[in-house]
């Protein structure tokens, strides 16, 4: 077990040492089941729906209860972490995740699965702040950056390795995935217990404001320092580009569903989305090198969603769907992927870079609430057609 505290990375280093090493993989595995556990259920979605006799409005309600889960998760596990560490929390948000997405598995009932997605959320919501905020303050300044983004490609590597087992196990049943997933979030534990340092770095600004404010002083820290116009824009950046994201990634396997693809094509189909993030997220962090965070990450969100207008253009047609979710996938998701290095990169403080990703998350996770549209779901339905 590894008791040390963390502290912040000289200045002029430009390589990592091996303990840092040790926290970037660590968190990249974290990371990687963090995003298949909570894209759990957009792989099975169909087979859920067809198993419960759910309509899509019913479906997006899964998918609803599960982010606002995390939502509080997130608003919950990242004050908390500033008073008690963010490997404990982080050990508490794992644990949460294990025991609820393996009850998932004998859920008899809509209403008993939402329930238990709804705790599972809980737990996952606690996970990326954590991971993040390590990162972040394990890392020598020079590679804060780029060792954040690194770090959050496993969010979607994660959902591409668990979306090719899926399609691989469908034929086992929607209750062996949720079995899967909580076991491999379970296998983590021990890792982060014994590989991840304790983490107790406060700035003074928040030390200060601690005792008058208690949990929440890290919100209105926040905005101090000319923040506020930064924070604000942000957040909104981050808003609106998770909203199209998760709208993607929850509905993308049902949509080519009901444009006549069988679940394993279906199931590749959101495969494929997170690969292109992969990729663009990769392509994004090489231009950032050259040009800056933000116009890598600007040209990133306008590509995407013009594909993501023509993916919607294309709905009801097998032919040129899957490319086309691809592309999408390598602007909207590359473009995700870079933001919360952004929001580690300008805060001073390293226990602020924890406040600004937290926040930043939870704002961001608010969104996908919508995801349960009722519009959007009777669209899609009105789109759908026979499976072929």
């Amino acid at each position: 077990m590894t008791t040390d505290t963390l502290e912040v990375g000289p200045a002029t280093r430009s390589r990592l040492n091996a303990s840092e090493w040790r926290i970037l993989v660590i968190c990249f595995l974290t990371a990687m089941i963090d995003g298949f556990d909570t894209l759990i259920l957009a792989f099975i979605a169909p087979l859920v729906g067809e198993a419960f006799g759910l309509s899509p409005v019913e479906i997006g309600k899964l998918f609803a209860i599960n982010f606002v889960g995390a939502v509080i998760g997130g608003l919950g596990f990242g004050p908390l972490a500033d008073r008690f560490g963010r490997r404990t929390m982080l050990l508490v948000s794992l644990a949460l995740a294990v025991v609820f997405t393996l009850l998932c598995s004998v859920a008899g009932s809509p209403q008993g699965l939402m329930t238990l997605r709804f705790f599972a959320g809980l737990g996952l919501g606690g996970v990326i702040p954590m991971i993040i905020a390590l990162t972040s303050e394990s890392m020598p300044p020079p590679l804060r950056t780029a060792s954040v983004t690194w770090m959050f490609l496993g969010i979607p590597l994660g959902a591409v390795v668990g979306g090719a087992i899926v399609t691989a196990t469908l034929s086992y049943g929607w209750q062996a995935i949720f079995v899967g997933g909580g076991v491999a979030a379970a296998l983590l534990i021990p890792a982060v217990f014994f590989g991840l340092p304790e983490s107790l770095v406060r700035s003074a600004a928040h030390t200060s404001t601690d005792a008058k404010s208690g949990l929440l002083a890290s919100v209105p820290a926040q905005f101090a320092d000319g923040r506020l116009r930064a924070v604000l824009c942000l957040w909104l950046g981050a808003f609106s580009v998770i909203l199209s994201s998760f709208f993607l990634l929850n509905w993308i396997p049902s949509v080519l569903a009901g444009s006549g693809f069988s679940p394993e094509r279906a199931a590749f189909g959101g495969v494929l989305l997170n690969l292109g993030g992969v990729a663009g997220a990769l392509i994004i962090s090489i231009a950032v090198r050259r040009a800056g965070p933000y116009r890598p990450v600007i040209v990133a969100l306008c590509s995407g969603g013009v594909l993501v207008w023509l993916v919607g253009q294309r709905v009801g047609a097998e032919q040129g769907l899957l490319p086309l979710v691809f592309l999408a996938g390598m602007g909207v998701f590359g473009a995700q992927l870079a933001m919360p290095a952004l929001a580690a990169m300008n805060n001073r403080w390293p226990s602020m870079s924890n406040c600004a990703v937290t926040h930043f998350r939870t704002v961001s996770t608010s969104s996908l609430a919508i995801n349960g549209s009722p519009q959007f779901s009777s669209r899609r339905t009105n789109s759908s057609s026979p499976s072929r």
